[in-house]
């Protein structure tokens, strides 16, 4: 019982730290004081790790988790602590909405030059209204979900800044 409560107080303390993070992130932004740190990095190596660092978690939720990356080596120029923060956001997203027993899935492929990176998932979907609204500084599609409504609005910025964009489609 005491090592759930130091576990659940741990928690709490990395959501706060990821909390401050992001608002600190949105500020520097907001303020175009924002600078990429670009380097040449295979991304599809990078995503891997990131994807495998929920891999317990899909394996206590039963969720059937899928990575695929082709061509299997992709190198670009990107901004990996940026990207890190963007794709940790949508798989944390991917998980909270997604069932038990349920399919989460990542796919990697280049298109005319281009580097597409998808993320599926069976969770609940959103609406065409939601929809349109996800990645609005501050918008929250479910109030009952923690959340601050900046972590998509930040995906967003973090992806249009490396000149690529995102959506969503449910």
């Amino acid at each position: 019982q005491v090592y759930n409560k130091i576990l659940k107080i741990k928690q709490s303390a990395q959501q706060m730290t990821n909390l401050v993070s992001e608002l600190l992130d949105f500020r520097r932004f907001t303020q175009n004081r924002f600078i990429l740190q670009i380097e040449k990095r295979d991304i599809g190596k990078f995503l891997k790790e990131i994807f495998l660092s929920f891999s317990d978690f899909a394996h206590q939720r039963n969720i059937c988790y899928d990575f695929q990356c082709n061509p299997v080596e992709i190198v670009c120029w990107f901004d990996a602590k940026q990207l890190e923060k963007v794709f940790f956001n949508l798989l944390s997203n991917a998980f909270k909405y997604t069932p038990d027993g349920g399919k989460i899935g990542m796919i990697i492929a280049t298109d005319n030059g281009n580097v597409k990176i998808q993320i599926c998932d069976t969770g609940s979907g959103i609406s065409d209204l939601d929809s349109a609204h996800i990645f609005d500084r501050f918008y929250q599609i479910d109030v009952n979900h923690a959340g601050s409504g900046i972590g998509l609005a930040l995906a967003k910025a973090f992806v249009e800044l490396h000149g690529g964009e995102i959506t969503a489609d449910s």
